[in-house]
């Protein structure tokens, strides 16, 4: 066996090239010498689908002999021992495919990103990784034939090569011992410092592929490792990397430290951990099926609910298995498949049957179980084969084969289990047939816990979600509040209140930055220049509201907004409020709210301007209207439900809030900005409700504390702006438990069935045709909403995957806060406390790692914690992290824990 380790010098040609994407210089590394009468078969490389284990752990530095760890409130769990063995079951592990944390978005295929020397402010990684574990497998058809292989890494710290759970090279480690915690050889500083002195720093804007040709200094290499054919079997082999973390030199630690802003340190922080490069090879391909690239065929291969895109592919070395599901009464549970072809998908079906406990014969109907095909309720006639313009992320290898695209849809099944349905284990099938292709059957097996989950409607996670009427009206081409758009209304709140919606919005002012047209109570002209009011409107959308929602926990009376006394002249000056918006507001300036005239004779409406709140001719006409509204209200026992919005960083002024204070008396205001203040007061009355951007959740050194059932005076929400933008899949799973956690009693101002209404004009070049930018002199900016949970479907809104996340992760939540109120209010002890005190300790760090990446909060950061993962959505460390960590196993032990506390404590289940 022979290999060659070049830790730290490339040649300036092989840097240059290798800033342009690898390719050339891995084909340096790896390319057989020309005397060589055949050119080798490429088997392996990270082009394919691999399986990826991680462990994050506080970073080491390293002071002469002395080595020291930081940051280690929370350790995660390293990998089994058998890991490396070819039999081992690693698929609950994150399916990979490419580099592991390869850049995600950006200034795409600029020489920085392309490089992927491990800055993690591009890559969007941590400090924390210290182990990455890869498995990938190929199939050996006759072992007779096979050759000895040849193997070639490129890596960041260093590695340990395996076949089939042999041990076959090292590069960059120590001798001996191998465990999760062993560390790679140290760096030399040139590392991590540029000419200059100071700490190289990643610009994802460098375009010239020279100025990067330092970063690469990183990447370390082992080259042509001999695989002796004597380990292959036939069949599945695997071939297991573990790649390991250098430690950090105190020099460059002292100088990160130094710098106070999170940004530019982010920009200089590294991962000294990673896998940039692999190529394993055959002499002549006999004997060995490469596996880089989609089979050709059809397939139908597993997922977790968490991963599948249209650009992916199953593993044919991975066998298929029933999709396997956890969860308990009252609720709807997911699991997922997918099924793909080389050529376009047609006539696509799939059907399931009723599900049966095979020990007590209980059957869950086959109409409890529902599909989504992509975000639709079925699937197109003809699915065509997807093509990427740019593989992002899946760099071209050398010798590696031409992409092979497919059709691709993603099968989500759902379960909702009836509230009387007995506990045990069901299993159905799924048969999934095509046009062209035999039948595909796949087990579809579901455990129930002996739990019952309370219905949406009595779920303490507050969940703010707005149904946005204006939306449906213009993307339906429907007149405002016909026969059509009613059923339209009818059919988004009952979607949404699968999800436990808590709130409903009212606007009692028109052309808001909801984009609300009218207002919901309509001014009828007497004709002597007092006004009559018409609420049948209100009404019946309140009605609808407790139809499918129950009665709200918050009716919020839409009265103040951005063009408004305390809004209009608001930092117009700020880079985010476009010229428009600017003339907007000023035109609007010194002028009261609009509201919607209504003719009872012709049915036709108006825009009726009426004067500022704090002149005193709009008292008369304001006060008629609240004193029948007040009763309406009261009626329908929400007055004390109701509070006065919408604040916003900005706020209303001292007359304004004077005349809320004599039309609804006692009522509180509801504020979503930016910045949670405690006991916030408008002008001496009480706020009831905040939502705000930046919040402090919890961090690693107080994680085994109780959060849940803190007491704020208010409402506290966290209002996740950027969701849908560039948010992980896993977020919307765990976005209800991380506010519970911190303290907060949920999420809100996120939009139900906010969609793209606008194409063309204005607001559709500027503001990607969103209804928040309908009326500029409203818009408002940076706390804008840009998130729309719903699809439009043909029929009205439609449910989706990021709903269906989010909709069990509050369930998820429901039964956690079933358990956690058990401990807090020491209904269960002895074994049972302890094991649910663990239960939820471990599902407090799943929280923390899988949102941040590691990362504690931007406003306590040391240099350890700087990560793009401090934003929570943008953590592709947390997300991988989380994909590899068994949450399916949470969900289960879980559900499986409230039942036993539910049999202690004697609820009635």
């Amino acid at each position: 066996m022979t290999f060659q380790r070049t830790p730290y010098v490339f040649a300036l040609g092989v840097l240059a090239v290798a800033a342009a994407g690898l390719t050339d210089a891995f084909r340096a590394v790896a390319q057989e010498p020309e005397t060589r009468e055949a050119k080798p078969t490429p088997i392996l490389n990270m082009s394919g689908q691999w399986r990826a284990f991680y462990v994050y752990r506080g970073p080491y530095v390293r002071d002469g002999e002395q080595l020291t760890q930081v940051g280690t409130e929370v350790d995660t769990l390293g990998p089994p021992e058998n890991w490396t063995e070819p039999d081992f079951d690693d698929s609950a592990w994150h399916r990979l495919r490419g580099q592991p944390f390869q850049p995600l978005w950006g200034t795409w295929g600029t020489p920085c990103y392309k490089a992927n020397a491990g800055f993690i402010g591009t890559d969007h990684s941590t400090a924390f990784q210290a182990l990455i574990c890869l498995r990938g497998k190929f199939n050996v058809t006759d072992p007779a034939q096979a050759k000895d292989l040849t193997l070639s890494v490129e890596y960041r710290g260093g590695v340990v090569l395996y076949l089939n759970g042999h041990e076959l090279a090292r590069g960059d480690m120590t001798d001996g011992k191998i465990d999760t915690g062993t560390l790679a050889r140290d760096y030399p500083l040139n590392v991590f410092f540029g000419e200059d002195g100071q700490p190289l720093e990643g610009d994802h804007r460098m375009k010239d592929p020279k100025k990067v040709e330092p970063w690469l200094r990183i990447k370390r290499r082992i080259t042509d490792v001999e695989v002796p054919a004597r380990l292959l079997r036939k069949g599945v082999n695997v071939l297991a990397v573990a790649a390991h973390r250098a430690p950090y030199p105190k020099a460059f630690v002292d100088k990160v430290s130094a710098i106070s802003h999170p940004t530019p340190r982010t920009a200089c922080m590294r991962s000294t951990c990673g896998i940039t490069g692999l190529l394993l090879t055959s002499p002549d391909g006999k004997g060995i099926e490469p596996n880089m690239v989609r089979p050709k065929g059809v397939q139908v291969w597993n997922v977790s609910v968490l991963e599948g895109s249209v650009y992916d592919f199953g593993n044919p070395c991975e066998l298929l298995r029933p999709v396997v599901i956890a969860g308990c009464r009252n609720g709807g549970f997911s699991g997922k498949v997918m099924v793909g072809s080389t050529d376009p998908i047609r006539k696509l079906d799939v059907r399931t049957g009723a599900l049966v406990d095979a020990r007590t014969k209980a059957v869950i109907p086959a109409s409890s179980v529902r599909l989504l095909f992509g975000e639709g309720p079925a699937p197109p006639e003809e699915i065509p084969v997807s093509v990427r313009k740019s593989m992002r992320g899946v760099w071209p290898y050398p010798d590696q084969p031409e992409e092979v695209y497919g059709a691709v849809m993603p099968v989500l099944v759902t379960v909702y289990v009836p509230k009387d349905t007995r506990p045990g284990d069901y299993e159905g099938r799924l048969t999934i047939t095509m046009e062209g292709a035999d039948p595909v059957e796949l087990p579809l097996k579901l455990s129930v816990a002996d739990f019952t989950l309370p219905g949406p409607e009595d779920w303490e996670t507050v969940v703010d979600m707005i149904q946005s009427p204006d939306t449906l009206a213009l993307h339906y081409r429907v007149p405002l509040w016909s026969k059509r758009h009613w059923e339209l209304i009818d059919h988004s709140f009952r979607l949404l209140g699968t999800a436990g919606l808590d709130t409903v919005y009212v606007p009692m002012i028109s052309e808001t930055h909801f984009g609300n047209e009218q207002t919901m109570i309509r001014w009828v002209p007497k004709g002597d220049g007092t006004y009559d009011y018409d609420f049948s409107i209100v009404e019946k959308y309140m009605d609808l509201f407790e139809k499918h929602c129950g009665k709200p926990r918050i009716v919020c009376l839409y009265v103040w907004d951005m063009s408004l006394e305390g809004g209009t002249n608001w930092r117009l000056n700020l880079a985010y409020r476009s010229e428009e918006i600017k003339k907007a507001r000023e035109a609007n300036a010194g002028l009261g709210p609009q509201v919607t005239a209504f003719d009872p004779a012709t049915n036709k409406v108006e825009r009726l301007q009426l004067p500022a709140y704090s002149e005193k001719e709009s008292r008369a006409p304001w006060g008629g209207l609240y004193a029948r509204f007040r009763e309406i209200l009261k009626a329908r026992g929400l007055y004390d439900r109701t509070m006065l919005g919408i604040c916003l960083d900005p706020k209303p002024t001292k007359e304004v809030v004077e005349l809320f204070k004599e039309l609804m008396p006692g009522r509180p205001w509801l504020v979503q900005d930016h910045i949670y203040r405690k006991d916030e007061r408008i002008h001496g009355v009480p706020v009831g409700y905040q939502a705000n951007v930046f919040l402090r959740f919890f961090t690693g050194d107080d994680l085994r504390k109780s959060h849940y059932g803190t007491v704020h005076p208010e409402i506290r929400l966290w209002f996740p702006r950027a969701y849908l933008a560039r948010v992980l899949p896993h977020n919307f799973r765990v976005l209800a438990e991380k506010t519970i956690i911190g303290g907060y009693h949920g999420f809100g101002r996120l939009g139900g069935d906010f969609w793209k209404v606008f194409e063309g004009d204005r607001t559709g070049r500027k503001y990607g045709g969103l209804i928040t930018y309908r009326y500029p002199k409203n818009a408002s900016g940076a706390l804008s909403m840009r998130t729309g949970f719903l699809a439009p479907g043909k029929n009205g809104a439609q449910t989706t995957l990021r709903f269906e996340l989010l909709r069990e992760g509050v369930q998820e939540t429901e039964a956690r806060i079933f358990v956690e109120k058990a401990l807090l209010e020491k209904r269960i002890k002895g074994e049972l406390a302890t094991r649910c005190e663990e239960m939820l300790l471990r599902r407090n760090e799943a929280v923390l790692v899988g949102s941040y990446g590691k990362v504690l909060t931007p406003h306590r950061q040391k240099w350890w914690e700087t990560s793009t993962g401090q934003y929570a959505n943008t953590s592709q460390a947390g997300w991988q992290w989380y994909l590899a960590s068994g949450f399916e196993a949470r969900t289960r032990k879980l559900f499986e824990l409230a039942a036993e506390v539910a049999r202690s404590i004697g609820t009635a289940q």
